[in-house]
């Protein structure tokens, strides 16, 4: 998760994209479910912040409601 983050926060799109592949291939629902891991271990602005980075390196993540 924190690499494909981190790839996509950096404009590197082919490490992030393959750290997204890496992320669906351990976690296939994290899609669904993701967001809400994500918050039992980082505030609500670190958690937006990274779900940001994985949108730029591909994943179609939902913005918040």
């Amino acid at each position: 998760t924190m690499l494909a983050a981190v790839s996509g926060q950096l404009g590197e799109r082919e490490a992030g994209a393959r750290g997204v592949r890496e992320l669906l291939a351990i976690n296939p629902d994290f899609l669904r479910t993701g967001r809400g891991d994500l918050q039992k271990w980082y505030p609500p602005e670190h958690v937006e912040h990274l779900l940001d980075g994985l949108r730029m390196a591909g994943l179609d993540v939902p913005v918040a409601e």
